[in-house]
């Protein structure tokens, strides 16, 4: 990171579909305890913007280093985690 953070843990998503990506950094990010950072490369547009999303939903910080790597630290605080429901509504958890 920019300002000297340490990788916690490098997931290389390059060449995966969105929801690949998203399930592999939701997996990775479970790992880590709160402020440590996952480090993301990626190779796909969509693959980053889902990402950044899914980051910012869920109160990470989420930064771009470079061409096609991402970084995002797990919050300290957690936020509750939302989960969609089948017809399409967000249910708190």
């Amino acid at each position: 990171m920019k300002d000297g953070g340490i990788i916690n843990q490098l997931v290389d998503v390059r060449d995966m579909l969105c929801t690949q990506a998203l399930a592999m950094a939701a997996q990775a990010m479970e790992r880590l305890n709160a402020g440590e950072a996952l480090q993301i490369l990626y190779n796909a547009a969509d693959v980053k913007h889902d990402l950044l999303i899914w980051a910012s939903d869920r109160g990470y910080e989420a930064q771009e280093e470079g061409t096609e790597q991402l970084w995002i630290v797990r919050s300290i605080v957690n936020r509750k985690s939302s989960i969609d429901t089948p017809h399409g509504q967000r249910a708190e958890s």
